[in-house]
């Protein structure tokens, strides 16, 4: 959005609306989104907060000491403070959103969904003519992997497995 004075321009000249979708950081909150999350919250009836990842949950050993450490701190008060101004979660997927909620040990559970990134689904489409155009633009799908090839849990080799075994149907860019 551009500096961190403009991000709180917009929220607070933002009109009040039935729903409010906000993406994480990916790992920390800063102080104006902070502000920036109290205003909107304000502004609507349904706050949807999509949580990108939760690496720092899955691997804590990775963030033990120095910068780290502050990092996994900062990522857990991020964390609490999307979910209490949540009415609902959306994860890429919902074992994500498990573990998210798991690592935070609350009593009562917000409702979450998954919201992969890139889907597009054709069951949504709702005449013949739809559901034509989306078949064409099915059969134009790019995929790119867009991401570390030698992290161990990458997920690397299962992109190029399924542009293997799918690359006569789709192209599939690194």
């Amino acid at each position: 959005i551009g500096s961190k004075l403009t991000k709180l321009r917009l929220c607070l000249k933002a009109k009040k609306a039935n729903i409010v979708y906000v993406e994480s950081s990916t790992n920390r909150m800063g102080l104006i989104d902070l502000f920036c999350f109290i205003i909107l919250k304000y502004k609507c009836r349904n706050f949807i907060v999509y949580i990108r990842d939760v690496y720092i949950q899955l691997f804590p050993n990775e963030y033990k000491r120095g910068r780290a450490y502050i990092t996994k701190v900062a990522n857990i008060i991020s964390n609490y403070i999307y979910y209490y101004f949540s009415d609902k979660l959306a994860f890429p997927t919902i074992e994500m959103g498990e573990v998210f909620i798991s690592s935070l040990n609350v009593t009562n559970t917000k409702p979450i969904f998954s919201l992969p990134p890139g889907t597009f689904n054709v069951a949504y489409t709702h005449t013949k003519e739809s559901k034509v155009r989306a078949q064409k633009k099915l059969k134009n799908i790019n995929l790119l992997y867009l991401g570390g090839t030698k992290y161990i849990h990458s997920g690397f080799s299962s992109f190029l497995k399924l542009a293997s075994e799918l690359n006569c149907k789709y192209q599939f860019h690194i």
